[in-house]
């Protein structure tokens, strides 16, 4: 199968005015009890490890222009992007720029989240899920960037 370059399906124009949002579980050792009230919460059960969650945003060089470490593992990632400076920052964007992520997160006026359920089975909604994804691997390749290694 043939992978086409992002460019060759989103106009590169479209690709400036967006930013691509997603979560990773950056694993870490225990914590002890002198290191954190509450040890257990960095214990992701989807997971089965110990970690933080990391959300980032990066634009379509897979350049990060936003990372933000507050919360440990049993946090979802809406809940950790909604607690961050990064969700102040998706939110105060001018008109015309966006955030893509997934299903996770919540649509807003400048967050774009992908069609699910019954609403995708629509052509034109499943055609904006399909361009939606094209612009959110740009996220999931900057966190294969940072951790070659693939252990995220």
């Amino acid at each position: 199968m043939q992978q086409w370059p992002l460019r060759a399906i989103v106009p590169m124009e479209f690709l400036m005015d967006v930013l691509a949002l997603d979560g990773w579980l950056c694993r870490v050792r225990v914590p002890s009890a002198n290191e954190a009230t509450k040890v257990k919460d960095y214990f992701s059960g989807h997971y089965q490890c110990h970690g933080v969650n990391v959300q980032a945003t990066c634009d379509a060089s897979c350049c990060f222009t936003s990372l933000s470490v507050l919360c440990p593992g049993v946090t979802g990632d809406s809940k950790t992007f909604y607690a961050s400076k990064t969700y102040n920052l998706a939110e105060q964007l001018p008109e015309g720029f966006y955030v893509m992520a997934d299903n996770a997160y919540c649509l807003s006026s400048t967050l774009l989240i992908p069609y699910s359920g019954r609403e995708k089975q629509d052509k034109s909604k499943d055609a904006f899920n399909f361009f939606l994804s094209q612009l959110r691997i740009q996220i999931e390749q900057a966190f294969g960037l940072l951790v070659p290694n693939g252990e995220f």
